[in-house]
C-alpha cells in the first residue's frame, strides 16, 4: 500500500467500515490503526485495489488488468507489500507529531 497515494481510499473505507471520520483516524496509535485496517469491508474499494495488487498478472481478466494499469498497481509480493505498508504509515505517524 502506498499511504500517500491510497490515502483517499484509506479515508473512504474507514468512514464506511467502521464510522470514523478522517480526523479520528488520523489521531489513531498505529496499533489500533492495523488492527482496524484488518478488518476493512471487502466491499471498499481500499479492498478491491489490495486484492488486485497481489495478484498475479495471468489470472487477471481484461477488466482487471485495465483496472490494474489505471491505477498503476504493480505485481508485489504479499510480504513487500505489508512491509511497505507499515513502513508508509509510520513515516507518515511520525512526521504528523512533528
Amino acid at each position: 500500500m502506498d499511504f500517500n497515494n491510497d490515502l483517499e481510499m484509506i479515508l473512504s473505507a474507514f468512514k464506511k467500515t467502521f464510522n470514523i471520520n478522517p480526523q479520528e483516524l488520523l489521531k489513531m496509535p498505529t496499533k489500533l490503526f492495523f488492527a482496524y485496517f484488518k478488518d476493512i469491508s471487502e466491499d471498499t474499494m481500499l479492498s478491491k485495489v489490495i486484492k488486485l495488487r497481489q495478484t498475479p498478472d495471468a489470472e487477471l481478466s481484461m477488466e482487471q488488468l485495465a483496472l490494474k494499469r489505471e491505477y498503476n498497481l504493480d505485481n508485489i509480493s504479499r510480504e513487500e507489500y505489508n512491509n511497505n505498508a507499515i513502513a508508509q504509515f509510520s513515516k507518515h505517524i511520525l512526521e504528523r507529531r512533528k
